[in-house]
Formats: C-alpha cells, structure tokens, sequence
C-alpha cells in the first residue's frame, strides 16, 4: 500500500470515529485501560427507506434477470424509521462497542487425537466486543419454563435488565425483489417476479466477541460468540407470475411468517479449536479459501454448546380463528414454553473450501 492510498483510507477513516466517540469526564476517564478503542453510538439508525437505499445484483450478463436490495432500515423499535426520534443507544461508558484490545489466550498446541494431549501455548489475541459481551444465555427451555421449582422468572428479570440497560431495542426492515423475465425463443416457463420484506423487531445483541490471532500453520484464525434475542421477524412475500393462455393476466400469491421469541447464541471457534481461514491448491492448480474449524482436541471432550429457541411461530394473519386450537391459545404458540427448540448444537469439525463457478 503507497503513502497516498494510506492516507486517503485515514482520511476517510478518522472522521467517522470522531462522530461516534462519546465524551467523557474526568472520573469516567480515569476507569479506562488505554488499550484498544472503546466506542459509545447515541445515536445509531440507517434510514433506507426514504434516503433511497437500493443494491441490484445481475444473475446474468444482460441483467434480465436480477435481485433488488432497497429498504434497508435500521432504526429504534417503537419509533419510525427517518424521524427525528428514531436513533437508539448501543452501549455506555462502562460497557462500550470495544475493538484492538490485546488478551494473552491460552491457545491449544496439542495432538488432537490424543486424550492425554492438553497442550497449551499463550498467544496474543486481538479481541473485539459489542456491549453486554459478558452477558450469558438463560435456559429458556420448556422444562425449565415448566418446572415450578426453577428460577426461569429471576433469571429472566436479570436477563432483560442487564441487557437493555446497555443497549436499545432496535428494527431492520429490508426489502428483495427478483426480476426473471422469459429467456428468448423459450415457451415452456413463465416469467416471473418476487417480492418479499424482512421485518425484525426489538432486536438486541449479548454475548458478543470475537478473537483474531495466527497458528502455526493455519493461517488467520478466529475464536467468538453471537447472542441475538429478537421480538419477532416476520417474512412477507408476494409473488407475480404471468400465467401463458391468459392474456397476460398476473397471478399473485401472498405469504408470511413470523417467529417470536427468538433467541439465538451460537459459538464460532474457540481457542481450543479456532475457526482458520486460508489459502490452498486445489487440483488442477487454482488457489482456494479455506475456512475450517478443526477437528475437537480429544482431551477436551466437549464442545462449547449453541442454542436457539423459538417461542411462537405464525403463518398469515396472527390471530387467524381458523388456527385457534383453543378459546386463548393459537397454533404454535404454547401456553408455557417455546414451539421450537435446538438445544446443545456443537462443531466437531467443519470445513469449506470455494470452487470456481
């Protein structure tokens, strides 16, 4: 990279960080470390809707056919996206969006095929956070919803306060439409269009980070977590399909459905089996990325779990009596506990490698 291109991406760099820093007084100032850099966003939305965001992809050279991204909004729930009021908190002094702090991990070095194997080396790692880092998944299972000598209520008033005293909750709305006219001399399919919105509310990020450090051997490597909870995300979708032998009338399909209660943590490498990104030949010579988590160290035995639960799910219209199973309650939405439940999902090995299309 030459001293100009450096100091254009500076350039460019510099002034978005100095519109999200958050001032500080004397006695927050004295609290910090020095390491890294700790972000604090007051104001945080992206109005695609009326700023005009639009993305099309081409699936073919003559750009027939094609997908439209537009719409994307990020905004605070409750509010509308472009108003003045419509901007939410995403972290505080003492539990920022933190990037470029350096952590000594103790990475594992050892054969992972042997049991008695526990090597360990310590290695730097560049960590990054989004606020409520610390904060952990609660059993939110039907068994522990239903068990009348849990502690479900507790943990769930100290999930919620712990979680939205450091962020807002907030709404993404996209929207995808798709183009696939009629190949040229071809009679036998139908065009076509499709249409269809992405709408998340209250969502809010916990349990968040990610390492970056190098191995021996394996290239850039990566440990972390993702923890989501969302209120709901609903899909909707039209379809549009000019039917041959009706004079060019459109027939339109509706659909949606909506998930609620969403909870998802998911564990993405660890230092004890690294997510690893690389480079390698394939056979006939052309060089291909490589992302793997390796294989489990036998001396480790268990891998860190993930976990998803679904409280309620929908199609179509929410309260359709059609649905009703009972005066109060509706399909798929249990008086006590979750619809759907993907409980101790873990990695034992993965790898992807890219091929040439």
């Amino acid at each position: 990279m030459n001293k100009m291109t450096s100091f254009i991406y500076l350039s460019l760099l510099l002034p978005s960080l100095s519109m999200a820093l958050e001032s500080m007084d004397d006695s927050e100032l004295g609290r910090t470390t020095g390491e890294g850099i700790g972000v604090i966003v007051e104001n945080l939305s992206i109005d695609g809707k009326t700023e005009g965001f639009d993305i099309t992809l081409d699936l073919t050279k003559d750009g027939e056919n094609k997908l439209i991204f537009s719409d994307f909004s990020f905004y605070k729930t409750g509010t509308t996206s472009g108003d003045p009021d419509s901007g939410g908190q995403f972290g505080t002094v003492n539990d920022p969006i933190s990037i470029g702090d350096l952590y000594t991990v103790d990475v594992f070095s050892g054969d992972v095929t042997k049991p008695s194997s526990a090597t360990t080396t310590p290695t730097t790692v560049m960590r990054a956070k989004l606020p409520g880092s610390s904060i952990q998944q609660i059993d939110r299972s039907t068994a522990n919803q239903a068990d009348a000598g849990s502690d479900y209520a507790d943990d769930l008033a100290d999930f919620n306060a712990d979680l939205y005293s450091i962020t807002d909750k907030f709404n993404l709305d996209l929207t995808i439409n798709s183009s696939f006219p009629i190949p040229a001399g071809d009679s036998t399919v139908s065009p076509g269009t499709f249409h269809t919105d992405i709408n998340v509310v209250g969502l809010a990020a916990y349990g968040t980070f990610s390492d970056i450090f190098a191995t021996a051997d394996g290239g850039f490597a990566m440990a972390g977590a993702t923890g989501l909870y969302i209120d709901s995300v609903t899909l909707s979708s039209n379809a549009f399909a000019v039917k041959e032998g009706t004079g060019g009338a459109a027939s339109i399909t509706n659909s949606s459905i909506s998930f609620n209660g969403v909870d998802i943590y998911t564990v993405l490498g660890t230092a004890n089996q690294p997510l690893t990104v690389d480079t390698e030949l394939d056979g006939d010579g052309n060089s291909q990325v490589v992302m793997e988590i390796g294989h489990l160290p036998a001396s480790v035995g268990t891998a860190p779990k993930s976990n998803i639960y679904v409280e309620s799910i929908y199609f179509g219209e929410q309260d359709n009596p059609a649905l009703a199973t009972s005066a109060t309650t509706y399909a798929f939405q249990p008086a006590v506990g979750n619809t759907m439940e993907i409980i101790g999902l873990s990695i034992q090995h993965l790898k992807i490698t890219t091929k040439d299309l």
